[in-house]
Parts: C-alpha cells; sequence; structure tokens
C-alpha cells in the first residue's frame, strides 16, 4: 500500500516538471521560418489527401526545404524543395515542422 502511494506521487511530480517544460517549448514550423531560411523536415502531421500531396511534391521527413517568398499578410508562403517551387497555404504550412 505504501509503495502505489509513493509510486503515484513520483508519477504526478514527473507529470507537473513535463508540463513546466513544454510550456516553454514551442514547436517550429513551416510558417515560422524567414525569407530565405533553409530548414530540414522534421515531421508532418497532414494527414489524408494532404499528406499524400506533400509526397508527392517531395515534402517528405528528411528534405532540405527553402522558404522563398511570402504574400504581405503571409497567407501564402513559396517555397523551394529539391528545386521544385511549391505554393502552400497558411494552414498547410503549419503542418510541416522543421528542425
Amino acid at each position: 500500500m505504501i509503495m502505489i502511494i509513493i509510486i503515484k506521487l513520483d508519477i504526478s511530480l514527473n507529470f507537473v516538471i513535463f508540463q513546466k517544460f513544454y510550456q516553454g517549448y514551442k514547436m517550429r514550423t513551416l510558417f515560422n521560418l524567414k525569407k530565405d531560411e533553409v530548414s530540414i523536415i522534421k515531421k508532418i502531421t497532414a494527414t489524408g489527401d494532404l499528406r499524400e500531396r506533400f509526397i508527392s511534391f517531395g515534402i517528405t521527413k528528411g528534405s532540405e526545404i527553402t522558404l522563398k517568398n511570402c504574400s504581405a499578410n503571409r497567407e501564402n508562403l513559396e517555397i523551394n524543395i529539391d528545386d521544385v517551387y511549391v505554393a502552400l497555404r497558411k494552414n498547410e504550412a503549419e503542418k510541416i515542422e522543421v528542425e
């Protein structure tokens, strides 16, 4: 009975530490890149048709990607991946995590 209480306390303490760490962490997406900044794709969170569209353009994990241009309000982004220029919307760019 006493061991169960100690284990439960330890798990909840670790959860609190993780929450404090995670609050300071911000996921960096393609949308956050600056013009002409080069980065590597770390993760793609898109699913279904959008994920297949990304793959057809060569937007895959580990690929080098460059933000070439964007509209004034950053609603549309132009990227370069493997010498191919692709236009993405803001909500699409937010589904691509970069290093």
